[in-house]
């Protein structure tokens, strides 16, 4: 009897501490699974948002890990490709949109929009005061600050032709009111143009453009 009492409390003692080992060894095991896939959850979502430079993947010791890590990659590397030929406003809220279209025709649907054009008055003039150098930093910061406030009223910009810009409302997104976002674009254009001459292009001997 007491053979079999101890034998007994061999065998619980035994699967007591295999139950620890296990249940060690299946945390370390799940914890390096489940981190990497936090991580590229985290990336996924950068790259949705076409945050695509902040997206750091990381090699996982689990080889199914791996093989999704390098389909993201492929991804990354083919939305990289892809904004380089279409505008990055019309590629983030197509991603937001997450539509196929109605007309059978992936992506494409009859919509009314708001259209919108702009030039700069006087840009013929401004060249002949600016170097080259100059010409295209000035351009590229009006273009930086013009483009914020069309992402900011949920616009779409299409592209930028010499000093001119075309950008549309109520496509890919949907813009309620577009035609009244548009016109408040318009004029908080005016007004940024305005506010960077007197804080920081007059400064840098920039003439005024309108």
């Amino acid at each position: 009897a007491m053979y079999s009492i101890w034998r007994t409390a061999f065998v619980i003692a035994l699967l007591g501490v295999g139950s620890v080992l296990f249940g060690r060894d299946a945390a370390r095991l799940s914890s390096r699974i489940t981190k990497p896939l936090a991580v590229l959850a985290e990336d996924m979502n950068k790259v949705s948002e076409l945050l695509l430079d902040e997206v750091t993947l990381k090699e996982s010791p689990i080889f199914e890990v791996n093989v999704m890590l390098d389909a993201f990659m492929k991804m990354k590397t083919g939305l990289t490709s892809f904004i380089k030929f279409v505008p990055r406003m019309v590629v983030r809220n197509l991603l937001k949109s997450g539509k196929t279209g109605v007309t059978g025709v992936e992506g494409v649907e009859r919509k009314q929009l708001t259209i919108f054009f702009s030039n700069i008055a006087n840009f013929e003039e401004v060249s002949e005061k600016l170097e080259t150098l100059e010409m295209m930093e000035m351009l590229s910061e009006y273009f930086s600050e013009m483009s914020t406030i069309f992402e900011e009223s949920d616009g779409t910009l299409i592209e930028f032709v010499g000093d001119e810009i075309l950008a549309l409302w109520n496509a890919p997104l949907d813009v309620q009111n577009h035609q009244a976002a548009c016109c408040d674009a318009s004029l908080r254009m005016q007004e940024k143009v305005k506010e960077c001459f007197e804080t920081r292009w007059q400064q840098k001997g920039w003439p005024w453009i309108d």
